[in-house]
């Protein structure tokens, strides 16, 4: 039961059967408008835990990516989070954000499909094993093309590896035909990359990596989006 339907009055008065069937009718219409409401406050709960459910999987599966590469620990969560930070400059819509997150947290998944031999190899790689590198975002477009609800972070995992001036790969594109999010991705991803170190390199200083990004805008970076990220890291911690 929903509740009940109780009618005042002030004098006695004897109703006929269509005013009592009226009242009926009205009382089982605000049943089932109850009834629908709690349906679908249960249906967007449902879709909240599930969509938590998923994120959750997500950054699981983002840890295991940086395991699998040897990537500096927390380096998929850090650089998701930047980018939406970066992505806010751009007004990109709050609905979409989500996409960028999940994008920026799967963007080396393609790397699975990498030998380890590549992945781990201690030196830099020859230009036969930069060509099977090189194939890693066609692969992460293979592995999430299945997957109804990450098409829209798509653009990440697929076009991070894109350069303004269209030096990039897989597809060679250049300038404003990159996706916003993967150019945005790619300035976030190379500064965190660099501070790390690496098997045939030091770790880079902060100064040292903002300065390559400033040389490097305008030709593999969007200029404009490198001076907005220049911007985030001179904000104050949060």
């Amino acid at each position: 039961m929903n509740g009940v339907l109780e009618i005042f009055q002030r004098s006695t008065q004897i109703r006929d059967p269509e005013w009592l069937d009226l009242l009926e009718s009205i009382a089982i219409q605000g049943a089932l408008v109850i009834d629908n409401a709690e349906s679908f406050q249960n249906l967007q709960r449902t879709y909240s835990e599930l969509a938590n459910v998923c994120d959750s999987t997500i950054e699981g599966w983002a840890r295991a990516i940086d395991l699998k590469i040897q990537e500096a620990d927390g380096h998929g969560l850090r650089v998701s989070e930047l980018t939406v930070r970066l992505a806010e400059k751009f007004d990109i819509p709050v609905e979409q954000l989500l996409s960028v997150r999940r994008g920026a947290l799967l963007h080396d998944i393609g790397k699975i499909g990498i030998p380890d031999r590549i992945l781990w190899k201690p030196d830099r790689l020859s230009e036969e094993e930069w060509t099977l590198m090189r194939e890693h975002p066609k692969y992460a477009e293979r592995l999430l093309a299945p997957i109804e609800f990450l098409h829209s972070a798509m653009d990440i995992p697929k076009f991070h590896h894109e350069r303004w001036d269209g030096r990039g790969y897989p597809y060679g594109l250049s300038g404003t035909d990159i996706p916003l999010p993967a150019r945005l991705f790619s300035i976030v991803d190379v500064w965190d990359s660099l501070q790390a170190r690496r098997p045939f390199r030091q770790a880079w200083s902060p100064a040292d990596a903002v300065q390559y990004l400033q040389k490097e805008s305008g030709s593999q970076f969007d200029p404009d989006a490198v001076h907005a990220f220049l911007g985030i890291l001179q904000e104050p911690e949060q």
